[in-house]
């Protein structure tokens, strides 16, 4: 493993840097890290279960990171009461504040929707907006999986 050293920004001072560092699992060397399964899943059990501790009939609404699927979810967990609240960005909006005449269906091509880059552009305002249904339908059958 490579090891170097990086700049502290606005103290001056050089702490070490391990381009790998979130690669594997702690403690471990060879298991890597499934974001969801290691750090989403635990700290979601961990609130959940701080939330039914004073409100036993509580929904669980799962929210996993943006084009994510959730983790499976023990059912004993989730008790019959839960909501899958996904989120949606529309990135290229987000950074320029304002509406674009080009844009691209990223969650369609993050989940294998296309097979190059190139075809998960849009052109043209209608062209975008009918980009967003398809979009609505991989979500809806992640809700349902």
């Amino acid at each position: 493993m490579h090891m170097g050293f990086a700049q502290c920004m606005g103290c001056g001072e050089r702490i070490r840097s391990e381009p790998d560092y979130f690669a594997h699992v702690p403690g471990t060397e060879v298991e890597p890290v499934h974001f969801l399964r290691a750090f989403f899943l635990p700290q979601y059990t961990l609130h959940l279960k701080a939330i039914r501790a004073h409100h036993p009939q509580a929904i669980a609404f799962v929210q996993p990171p943006e084009f994510a699927q959730p983790p499976p979810i023990p059912e004993e967990l989730l008790q019959g009461r839960a909501c899958y609240s996904t989120h949606s960005y529309d990135g290229l909006t987000l950074v320029t504040r304002h509406w674009n005449w080009f844009n691209a269906d990223a969650l369609g091509l993050i989940r294998g929707g296309y097979s190059t880059q190139l075809q998960a552009l849009r052109a043209g305002e209608r062209a975008i907006r009918n980009s967003l249904q398809p979009s609505l339908a991989i979500s809806r059958k992640t809700r349902r999986n």
